[in-house]
């Protein structure tokens, strides 16, 4: 199916051949006829020429990449001409100092696409310089549609899978040439004077342990019993990242302080709260000295004297019951690495592990913390106790 001839000794497309032509084939020199557009079975069908007779063997009507370009130029145009009803199409039209392979002219300029489309059919060669093409024909009024061998098929071609590069969005004014600002925008996009800093240390003080207490004291005598279980004061036992625990101080529903300890990983919390260990602080303090004498060396010791013991077995080193609760300290037998575990005799436990230094001196914040407000409910105590002697 060829898509050259040769009209008046030039290479003609059918696109640009009359059907009055007298045309001839450029590869076997026989007479050719021109077969307008149409559909095939629900294909369409460009605009072509055709032999009248059967041509000699071999003769294709075209060859090469060249010939093959051509091909499709002839076939884009011959659908951009079905596509766009009045349109005016063209082949190698020239648009300033750039030739567009299909050139479309709208018969009035479209909103969007301008005075037309310039159809740039790339056939193995995609090294066009696309930016400067495309600035080109917009800088005319022209939009670009950018075609390539895989929108062809046989004798057809889909323009809309084409890239399209509209002509519309080049007429956007830069923001600088914007008009009709309300004031406060216009006022908004000015040059603002530098902003103000200024860095204002919070005080050393504010992280010291006494301020921490007094934090806790006060939080307690703020406490309004109806408010629930809630905690005052808190500190680490130990912190991997991944894994936290840590002991502290809470407020139950009756306003009664309680020693708590809580472990969280990976975001589920445990947590449980004995208030008896809260008037128990002895007890808590000794656990404190134990942690505090448990460097590398003397758990290796205290480890090398487990006879008998299964190496991965906890073995407890130290414990104190109440009411309500067992708090122990466990060493693994074969590290000496410690553990704390806080056992609820009918609900369950927790097993939270400890960084012994750490834990020593922050265990020794909670009993100062218990201290403080033990102070507290002795004076509040008294105060109650003046009051009912004065009334």
């Amino acid at each position: 199916m060829p898509f050259t001839a040769i009209i008046d000794g030039e290479l003609t497309a059918p696109h640009a051949a009359e059907k009055s032509d007298s045309a001839e084939c450029p590869a076997c020199g026989n007479q050719l006829r021109i077969r307008d557009s149409h559909q095939r079975d629900d294909s369409f069908v460009a605009r072509h020429f055709w032999h009248p007779t059967t041509p000699p063997d071999g003769c294709a009507g075209v060859g090469g990449e060249s010939a093959e370009h051509r091909k499709m130029k002839s076939i884009a145009a011959s659908k951009a001409s079905s596509v766009f009803a009045g349109a005016t199409v063209s082949i190698e039209q020239d648009v300033d100092d750039r030739r567009a392979d299909v050139l479309v002219e709208f018969p009035r300029e479209h909103s969007r696409h301008g005075k037309g489309l310039a159809i740039e059919v790339q056939y193995k060669h995609d090294s066009k310089d696309t930016e400067a093409v495309e600035s080109t024909f917009h800088s005319n009024g022209y939009s670009v549609l950018w075609l390539n061998t895989d929108h062809f098929s046989d004798r057809d071609v889909n323009l809309g899978d084409g890239t399209l590069a509209a002509w519309w969005p080049t007429q956007v004014p830069d923001i600088g040439e914007w008009s009709g600002f309300h004031n406060i925008v216009t006022w908004l996009r000015q040059a603002q004077s530098p902003a103000v800093e200024r860095e204002i240390p919070f005080p050393d003080e504010l992280f010291s342990e006494a301020h921490a207490l007094l934090w806790a004291e006060n939080l307690y005598r703020l406490h309004d019993k109806g408010d629930g279980r809630f905690s005052i004061f808190s500190t680490s036992l130990f912190d991997s990242g991944r894994t936290k625990s840590d002991i502290g101080l809470a407020m139950d529903g009756s306003g009664g302080p309680s020693v708590f300890i809580r472990k969280t990983r990976r975001g589920d919390v445990e947590y449980e709260a004995d208030p008896n260990l809260f008037r128990r602080t002895r007890k808590l303090r000794r656990l404190s000295n134990i942690l505090e004498s448990w460097d590398p060396e003397r758990r290796q010791n205290w480890a090398s004297r487990q006879v008998g013991v299964e190496p991965k077995d906890w073995v407890d080193v130290w414990e104190t019951t109440t009411a309500m609760y067992r708090l122990a300290l466990l060493c693994r037998a074969d590290t000496g690495e410690p553990v704390v575990v806080f056992e609820d005799h009918y609900q369950g436990q927790i097993t939270a592990m400890v960084e012994p230094q750490l834990a020593s001196a922050n265990i020794r914040r909670v009993i100062e913390a218990c201290k403080r407000i033990q102070e507290v409910q002795k004076q509040r105590y008294r105060n109650e106790s003046t009051d009912r002697e004065t009334t």
